[in-house]
């Protein structure tokens, strides 16, 4: 079980430039501030800023049982330029009405016909060592969005365990680095944590 930490005082980078080890409670203005407002001189962070609220605008409005967002990847690393925001969303089994699950499906289906083939690009670029430049002339990029849901089921439900073993992969998936090329090492790092408000992105600037 990872620690949950809920100062942003500890929002900090290791040595490697990752989260420190723990899962980092904290609120959206706060994620703004260190991972947006602390990186001057990016190229893309303002863009994916802005990409990431105009999505969770757009979900709130249509998604009522969101309970919270765990957010991962470059986006929350000390990488200067990610191309987007990782994240999951934890929705409440048992809110979900039936035209939020509609929403829900058409919207994964929307997003797998882009990011399917970015994905597919990414691993090829990697793998002959080119510019990750290409990635921003993609559909996907202009999305900026990279995410996933996950439906949070109550203990005295049936189908419990299919919840806990989905919340035990994303806990070890984004508890850890993707293994070292060069040593096949994963390393523990941390990310973020934040709870759903309804008025979390009032008073936010958009640009």
């Amino acid at each position: 079980m990872l620690e949950k930490i809920n100062s942003s005082d500890l929002l900090e980078f290791d040595n490697l430039g990752n989260l420190k080890v723990g899962c980092h409670e904290c609120n959206f203005n706060d994620f703004v501030k260190k991972f947006l407002d602390e990186f001057p001189d990016s190229e893309t962070r303002s863009s994916r800023m802005y990409l990431f609220k105009s999505f969770l605008k757009n979900f709130n409005a249509n998604v009522k049982s969101t309970r919270k967002y765990l957010i991962n990847g470059g986006f929350t690393t000390n990488k200067n330029n990610p191309c987007d925001v990782d994240f999951v969303i934890v929705l409440n089994g048992s809110q979900i009405s039936a035209e939020e699950n509609e929403f829900l499906n058409l919207l994964m289906d929307d997003v797998n016909k882009i990011r399917i083939p970015y994905k597919l690009l990414e691993k090829e670029i990697e793998e002959e060592g080119r510019s990750k430049r290409e990635l921003m002339e993609t559909e996907f990029y202009d999305y900026g969005c990279d995410f996933y849901y996950l439906v949070r089921i109550e203990a005295d439900d049936e189908d419990y365990h299919i919840y806990q073993d989905l919340k035990e992969y994303w806990m070890k998936w984004w508890g850890h680095t993707r293994k070292d090329k060069k040593t096949g090492v994963k390393h523990p790092k941390g990310f973020i944590d934040i709870k759903h408000e309804e008025n979390m992105l009032e008073g936010l600037s958009w640009k």
